[in-house]
């Protein structure tokens, strides 16, 4: 397998070093918007936003083109002539405005408008969404569904019909579907649990409630991430450095994330790198730090997240800030 060594031969700080940035789109109605949240950057996008880009550094833009009061026939791509009294696409805010900015991975959330009994029928609503993700996965992209959420306002029956889509959302998408209902109900009577729920209104969460949504998100894992991320800063083979209470090795991906400094002071052998701004890698001297497959899972290549472009590659002298080190690729028997 090629490998990559790095040798320092002075004790020195990485930094700005990533993987090319993943794009992410977030289309739907308004708690994908953020209402209900106070300040904005409580709403569970805002949260996705930071944890992806700031924290794990793995996500360049995240594109918010959700809308209050839109449902799924607004998201539909602009080709598509629905029939009489049904929304239009918004081609500013549907599935073709989204392919349109190139990301890796769309969310789809439209949890409650129009979906009352006497509204937009079950089939018209599962036939929305599914036109939806197959125009991103037809694009190349990764398309996940979110369900429906609770929402008070609404009669008996059409709460009760609210839970049953969440089911058929489910059914229908599976692994690409995101389960947002059953953390925030009541089951007694499938209003918002009141913890969760926006003092200003019998729709919208309350932070606490956009946290629900950001943490089901999250354990959607949507970018595949399979890595093991920093706890804290300390030393790279101290346990409670890692997320996972193990120190990494050959077949682990590592993500250094924002704020956090780890010191190395014996060889280290990974399959991925990723250091997010704001945290540091400080390698003792003569201490040889291989990445078995590149950083990231891109290859050999490595990118300065300032310039967005190739920082160094194999078999190149490299001047990092005042040090300088180099690079070579060989054959490994690992």
């Amino acid at each position: 397998m090629k490998a990559l060594i790095l040798f320092m031969g002075v004790l020195c700080s990485l930094s700005p070093l990533f993987a090319q940035p993943k794009k992410l789109v977030v289309m739907g109605s308004s708690t994908a918007f953020g209402t209900g949240a106070q300040p904005i950057d409580s709403s569970w996008v805002r949260r996705v936003n930071y944890y992806y880009k700031y924290q794990l550094g793995l996500v360049d833009t995240v594109y918010n083109i959700a809308l209050g009061g839109y449902d799924p026939y607004n998201g539909l791509p602009s080709w598509y002539t629905p029939a009489p009294f049904y929304s239009l696409p918004d081609p500013q805010r549907n599935i073709t405005k989204a392919n349109s900015l190139s990301p890796d991975v769309i969310i789809v959330s439209f949890v409650s408008n129009n979906f009352q009994v006497g509204d937009l029928p079950t089939d018209s609503i599962m036939k929305a969404l599914q036109i939806i993700k197959d125009s991103a996965n037809k694009e190349g992209c990764v398309c996940f569904i979110s369900s429906t959420q609770p929402r008070t306002q609404f009669d008996a029956a059409s709460r009760e019909r609210l839970r049953v889509l969440k089911d058929s959302i489910l059914n229908r998408f599976g692994f690409y579907a995101i389960n947002l209902f059953d953390s925030l109900v009541n089951p007694v009577d499938n209003t918002i649990l009141p913890q969760y729920a926006s003092p200003f209104d019998q729709i919208h969460l309350n932070n606490a409630g956009h946290f629900v949504v950001y943490k089901q998100v999250l354990a959607k894992n949507i970018f595949n991430i399979t890595t093991t991320r920093t706890r804290k800063s300390g030393n790279w083979n101290d346990p409670l450095t890692w997320d996972k209470g193990i120190v990494p090795g050959p077949a682990d991906s590592v993500a250094v994330l924002a704020g956090h400094t780890l010191t190395v002071t014996a060889p280290v052998h990974i399959k991925a790198l990723s250091v997010a701004t704001g945290a540091a890698i400080q390698v003792s001297p003569g201490i040889e730090l291989k990445i078995g497959e590149g950083v990231a899972g891109l290859g050999t290549r490595l990118y300065n997240r300032s310039t967005n472009k190739e920082q160094f590659s194999p078999a190149k002298s490299v001047t990092w800030g005042q040090h300088s080190f180099a690079l070579t690729s060989h054959r490994s028997s690992h």
